[in-house]
């Protein structure tokens, strides 16, 4: 699994799942590797919080943005991560 992290930013958090969602479908569909398309996605999704922020909006605010939805500069850490091995569930009836 990739995790992607970034500075934290003080500010709106309405609307950022769904400009999440909408840019990675969109990236993925164009033909983006998972790796690339969420590393770009976070790093649009970081830059129009922060500005958004900045402006005192208490939701993300697209307009203007354009660079930022194309091509985000906000750095971006990504790292792989281990997803441990699902516990299995005791058969139905057992004790």
């Amino acid at each position: 699994a990739l995790l992607a992290e970034h500075r934290l930013v003080d500010g709106p958090s309405n609307g950022a799942g769904d400009l999440f969602s909408g840019l990675f479908l969109a990236r993925i569909l164009s033909g983006a590797g998972g790796e690339k398309a969420l590393a770009s996605t976070t790093s649009s999704v970081f830059e129009i919080m922060a500005r958004s922020a900045r402006a005192g909006f208490g939701e993300v605010v697209l307009a203007g943005e354009w660079s930022s939805l194309l091509q985000p500069s906000a750095m971006v850490t990504m790292r792989r991560v281990a997803i441990p091995a699902a516990v299995p569930l005791p058969a139905s009836g057992s004790r």
